[in-house]
């Protein structure tokens, strides 16, 4: 299947989209007609295999494969179950069955519409390359076939409205929007077929929402932990500061509770980009690895991989780290100065720029840019260790964002100790030059000596208290913030369901 990108967004791709606002706000009250009500029990019945009654794990999962969805991933049968399955009694029943699709009825039904274009009550092969193209995919008319074959019950070649309801009511609900629901169609047909380009449906809204889930996420927990980043900061950047009480006394006397959080709009500035180029990249960069991986697997007649190496997951985090940093080391070296408290951002800017030139918004760049892929090649690769261990202690079970937030944490804590001298020496060299801190070192190495010849080896950790107070919560929030965010979107598709478990790590009972 061959994708293209056209020169610009089609209007009629607006008019695919405008399903999803109205119908946020649907509700359980919403009614529907005898006949639809007796469709929706007949589709029920069908996949009732043993009719007892009730949609069991078993029965799920045979419908899902036939239909090319991951039936074998336990993370995908837990989000079927957690919309549906009301008592929690593992199983789905007729009521909690019809009070989820009753109030999905209406975007299904107008979603079908939007792709039945000549209103003749079903979709052709060639209705949905019209409508593929519009989300700027090019396919073939084969791809098309094979993708109303996926659906096509009574094999007359279209897709009724019943065969579409029969695929989106087994969709986890983040993924019924009219974008989603074409892609994980796209992806199911491809999957069932074996065909091993199936690794890039990517919607093309995807980017933009992982980078703004990142920049809210980053914002979110650099805002509860200021006082804290900038205590870190004086304590490594002053080496005057020799106690926490003392550095906490000093940032109160900076203006009270506006000196707890002085340069924290320089923070919020520098995070928000940041962290939403990290996990743009990191997301980007590990789907590269898996379509690479897939490409040549397939060439070679191996089995395609789902998940990536640990070695494979520190790189990515290691170009997600050095990415953040280039684009916002400026809002760094200004955050730095203001932490050490006398002037404002615009103060700070024209000081630096009046000083050093350009060139001043860089010291210490070398060491900031180590520092930042070192940790974030390490983060990313503990986190997704953490994330290993937690499945195999756990029958196979994906983490919740709240689960994922505190793995994050622990995995940051530990990063922290090991990367904390990088930190140290990049404050060193920034603050330089300005009034009361002489200009002492010529370079990242010699920075690095002087501070172990003069101050000993310990100095490197001079603030790792106020550092690990301030990394672990903070980490933890961005990854639960991030996590939630992306996870109510749906971004990821059924892709996210395909490439993070292997079948050895479910439990017993699939």
């Amino acid at each position: 299947m061959a994708f293209s990108s056209w020169g610009s967004r089609p209007d009629s791709l607006a008019s695919l989209e405008d399903v999803d606002v109205e119908d946020v706000k649907e509700g359980v009250s919403q009614r529907i007609s005898p006949a639809t009500e007796e469709t929706l029990q007949q589709i029920f019945q069908d996949i009732d295999r043993d009719h007892n009654g009730k949609l069991e794990v078993v029965e799920l999962q045979e419908a899902l494969n036939k239909l090319g969805l991951p039936g074998n991933s336990h993370a995908y049968i837990a989000d079927l179950l957690k919309q549906y399955d009301r008592n929690h009694d593992g199983s789905i029943d007729w009521e909690e069955y019809k009070r989820y699709v009753i109030r999905k009825e209406r975007i299904v039904q107008r979603t079908f519409q939007k792709l039945d274009e000549d209103g003749s009550g079903s979709v052709s092969a060639e209705e949905l390359t019209k409508s593929l193209r519009k989300l700027w995919m090019s396919v073939s008319g084969e791809d098309s076939e094979r993708m109303v074959g996926l659906l096509d019950i009574d094999n007359n070649g279209q897709i009724s409205l019943d065969e579409f309801r029969r695929f989106v009511y087994l969709l986890p609900e983040s993924l019924v929007t009219p974008t989603n629901i074409v892609y994980a169609l796209v992806d199911s047909s491809d999957w069932i077929e074996g065909v091993e380009l199936r690794l890039c449906m990517t919607p093309p809204k995807q980017p933009f929402q992982r980078l703004l889930a990142g920049g809210i996420a980053g914002m979110a927990s650099r805002a509860a932990v200021a006082p804290f980043e900038r205590m870190r900061t004086m304590y490594m950047a002053d080496r005057t500061q020799t106690s926490m009480a003392g550095c906490a006394h000093n940032m109160w006397k900076d203006g009270g509770v506006q000196g707890l959080f002085k340069g924290n709009m320089a923070t919020m500035m520098k995070v928000a980009p940041q962290t939403a180029i990290q996990f743009a990249v990191y997301d980007t960069v590990t789907d590269a690895m898996l379509r690479s991986m897939a490409s040549v697997e397939s060439a070679s007649g191996l089995p395609a991989s789902k998940q990536l190496s640990k070695w494979q997951h520190l790189l990515a985090g290691c170009m997600a780290g050095a990415a953040g940093t280039v684009v916002t080391y400026p809002m760094e070296t200004l955050r730095t100065h203001m932490a050490l408290g006398g002037q404002t951002y615009r103060e700070c800017l024209a000081d630096v720029l009046r000083t050093h030139g350009r060139r001043g918004l860089y010291k210490g760049f070398t060491s900031g840019v180590m520092s930042s892929a070192v940790s974030n090649g390490l983060g990313f690769a503990s986190y997704e260790t953490g994330l290993s261990f937690y499945r195999r202690f756990n029958e196979g079970v994906s983490p919740s964002p709240a689960e994922r937030g505190v793995i994050a944490g622990v995995a940051a804590t530990l990063v922290m100790a090991a990367i904390q001298p990088f930190e140290v020496i990049m404050r060193r060299m920034q603050v330089q030059g300005r009034e009361g801190f002489p200009v002492k070192y010529t370079s990242v190495g010699q920075c690095g000596y002087r501070i172990v010849s003069e101050e000993g080896l310990g100095s490197f950790w001079r603030g790792s208290m106020c550092s690990f107070m301030k990394v672990a919560p903070s980490i933890a929030a961005v990854r639960f913030v991030y996590e939630a965010l992306i996870q109510s979107w749906g971004v990821g598709g059924l892709r996210k369901y395909r490439v993070r478990e292997k079948p050895s790590d479910l439990p017993p009972w699939m």
